[in-house]
């Protein structure tokens, strides 16, 4: 008999089945048998719950490796936006201030003939405040939340529960 299992059976079985006592000595191999069969069935559910729980961790790194790339690409889109916008804004500010002439011909084909002229550009003033202060705001607004969004910290997250925890 194994040690674990001699550690269950109690003295007065024990001195039982060594004294000859064939019901008892039955009980015991019954035990016996019950036991390692507890034991097999035990190490079975340490195995399968150390898949799962390997399986857990190799889906967390998968969805970590995703949720990196996908910031990556989302904060490239968002740089290329903010220098989309600058850009604009820049030809914009550019173009008001040499206020240009423009007059340029492309022949599209033998019977037709795109013109193009443009003479002076110029935007009144409250025009151009609404597009370059009133847009920036809202693009460097809309950057703010996406980046939030993004790159959310775990310090914002206790914050917020600490300061739900003082409201109860």
């Amino acid at each position: 008999m194994s040690d674990s299992l001699g550690s269950i059976i109690p003295p007065a079985a024990e001195a039982e089945r060594r004294d000859g006592n064939p019901k008892e000595a039955k009980d015991i191999q019954l035990l016996s048998g019950e036991f390692q069969q507890f034991e097999a069935d035990n190490q079975s559910y340490r195995n399968e719950r150390a898949q799962i729980e390997n399986r857990k961790a190799k889906i967390e790194i998968a969805m970590m490796r995703l949720d990196l790339r996908m910031k990556n690409k989302f904060s490239k889109n968002v740089f290329s936006y903010l220098w989309f916008f600058s850009g604009f804004c820049g030809v914009i500010l550019f173009l008001q201030g040499i206020n240009p002439n423009f007059d340029i011909g492309i022949i599209v084909s033998n019977h037709k003939y795109l013109h193009v002229r443009m003479h002076g550009f110029k935007l009144s003033e409250t025009a151009l405040t609404t597009l370059i202060g009133s847009t920036a705001a809202s693009a460097i607004g809309l950057v703010a939340i996406v980046l939030r969004g993004l790159f959310r910290s775990t310090i914002d997250d206790t914050s917020k529960k600490s300061s739900e925890n003082k409201k109860d």
